[in-house]
């Protein structure tokens, strides 16, 4: 048992014992001090008290309340209590991931829809993992597999990282079926609102101070909700919030303990006594975010790096999402330190003079972001924005940089874009994906023996590699001579069906910072006979051409990390030429 909930249930028992005693005897019991004030509070409030009983006098003691008044007149007050320290907000419920739709939204279908999602990013998850602990890619495994080969019962900082990425495409999921649910069916909202946060029983709050001061309150929120307006938005990482008057009930994706454990919803709240100033805080968020990315970059030092591509491409999300602030400084930040993380990290590897250009280049390409928008929804209002982290991302279709989440007409909706930066007219960088996805079924979807033999491919040259049987670049030219000829081996369909899901869903918005400007890339549709050219224009690349060789897709082979990394996971640059 955790220690916050043996801690919770060594209060139950404790306050039940007080109240008892209370009544029985007329006196202070021998109890602790937070139980004894705890059982005076809720006396005070129902001194006709004849009986109580907890939670732990029923077999399924979770699914009941902390414990049970019975009066004099025959009522039966539920009551839940809560320990906490300070002014900490409390947590009312730990529910499974797999059920608190259907439990405190009553929709069967939505909860359906979430789980296969849900499964889908588990077995993705699951297959990270394994890639972890074994360096190569594997195509289906499950938990019980995955414990026999890798007993996994911590999480490391690389491990750490797979976690937060699942959690993070749970919320996205989540997210976006809520918005819909609050579109259509914003009773239901009401009904889990008030569900989760127990609004027909009594809630007591003990709160522990400073030198042993200890109050007891009543939560009672009725009369702070308003469902008039809904407003839903993230926080962090994994965490959806959803805004009823001057309550947010918070859910928060998490691990119950250790990689391979059960994934619950962590329920919170917060009350937010003058929602006014409420808002003003976004106002003010967004001002700091602003001054502290000016601050980053004042005091930054250059430092020289042959490949700065990625960072060049990282500053100009930053960029972006900062001028996005400067225009509408009232809109939520989902998570406030993203993008000073990047700026932070990236930014000492692009020179001054490009980063100039970059900051500059960010003005017309969010005019291009305001005209799409606005002839889509007019007199659209900004919720909230959001930087996407791209290793975050497990729908290999959705190559979105950013998102905008829209209110249109009391309609919520998200737009998803890709932000691209260039230094002139040539390239573009389409995806990253894994070596093991790329003959999936997000992509070329060809055979699984083809994908099998692919990752054999990769795995029988780690082994040479670990040997020093074979250098980097003889390993990258091994596995992109196997690519190539088994996309040789693929149908024109196939073919089709792969290109379109690199070019992905999103609108791509290019910025060209060498020339300050910006525009919309449009998607080119992919018409004619598909010819694969194997290892070209080098040996590490496989061409994809149509109408003859006028439009082409290049798919490199690279390795995720530098040599100095040795062996790391190998990955994919689907470049396309600007026409």
């Amino acid at each position: 048992m955790f220690p916050q909930k043996k801690q919770g249930n060594i209060h139950v028992i404790s306050v039940k014992n007080a109240i008892e005693s209370f009544l029985r005897e007329g006196k202070v019991p021998n109890e602790m001090p937070t139980a004894i004030k705890t059982a005076e509070y809720i006396i005070a409030k129902y001194p006709d008290i004849t009986k109580v009983i907890s939670k732990f006098e029923f077999p399924n003691p979770d699914a009941h309340s902390d414990l049970v008044l019975y009066l004099s007149n025959g009522d039966k007050i539920k009551v839940n209590l809560y320990k906490v320290t300070g002014r900490g907000s409390i947590q009312p419920k730990n529910v499974g991931a797999k059920s608190f739709i259907s439990k405190y939204f009553f929709d069967a279908n939505l909860q359906e829809k979430f789980n296969m999602l849900y499964d889908k990013d588990y077995d993705q998850y699951l297959s990270e993992l394994f890639e972890y602990k074994s360096g190569y890619p594997i195509i289906d495994i499950n938990k019980e597999e995955l414990r026999k080969i890798f007993p996994i019962n911590q999480f490391d900082d690389d491990i750490n990282e797979i976690r937060q990425r699942f959690l993070y495409s749970l919320r996205e999921n989540c997210f976006s079926l809520f918005q819909d649910f609050c579109n259509n069916y914003p009773l239901l909202i009401e009904n889990g609102f008030k569900t989760m946060l127990m609004i027909d029983d009594y809630n007591i709050i003990t709160r522990i101070f400073a030198k042993n001061k200890i109050t007891v309150e009543e939560f009672n929120p009725k009369d702070a909700l308003s469902f008039k307006d809904i407003k839903l938005f993230k926080t962090g990482n994994n965490t959806l919030s959803i805004l009823c008057g001057s309550i947010s009930l918070n859910l928060r994706f998490k691990f119950e303990s250790g990689p391979l454990s059960s994934v619950k919803l962590a329920i919170g709240y917060r009350y937010i006594r003058d929602i006014n100033k409420y808002e003003e805080v976004f106002h003010f968020r967004n001002f700091r975010t602003l001054k502290m990315a000016n601050d980053i970059l004042r005091h930054m030092t250059y430092v020289k790096k042959e490949n700065k591509s990625n960072a060049i491409g990282k500053c100009n999300e930053a960029f972006v999402y900062l001028q996005l602030l400067e225009e509408f400084p009232n809109t939520i930040q989902d998570d406030p330190e993203y993008c000073l993380r990047l700026l932070e990290s990236y930014a000492p590897y692009v020179s001054p003079e490009e980063l100039h250009n970059l900051k500059l280049s960010s003005v017309p390409a969010v005019e291009q972001i305001k005209n799409i928008i606005k002839t889509k929804y007019p007199n659209f209002m900004l919720e909230s924005v959001q930087l996407v982290p791209e290793s975050y991302v497990n729908d290999k279709l959705d190559t979105a940089d950013l998102q905008l989440n829209l209110r249109y007409h009391n309609t919520r909706v998200t737009e998803k874009l890709s932000l691209k930066a260039i230094s002139k007219d040539k390239k573009l960088t389409l995806k990253n994906p894994g070596i093991g996805t790329i003959l999936g079924e997000n992509f070329f979807n060809i055979s699984k023996l083809y994908n099998l033999e692919l990752n054999k491919t990769v795995e029988l040259l780690k082994g040479k590699f670990i040997q020093n049987e074979c250098t980097h670049m003889e390993s990258l030219e091994n596995v992109s001579y196997v690519l190539g000829k088994l996309l040789q081996s693929a149908t024109q369909e196939q073919l089709r069906h792969g290109i379109d899901n690199i070019f992905g869903k999103p609108l791509v918005i290019i910025t060209v910072y060498n020339d300050i400007k910006a525009y919309t890339h449009e998607r080119i549709p992919v018409t004619g006979e598909i010819t694969v050219i194997a290892q070209s224009p080098s040996n590490t690349q496989t061409t994809l051409t149509w109408e003859n060789g006028k439009y082409s897709l290049s798919l490199r082979v690279k390795f995720s990390k530098g040599q100095s990394h040795g062996w790391s996971s190998l990955k994919l640059a689907a470049e396309q030429k600007i026409q």
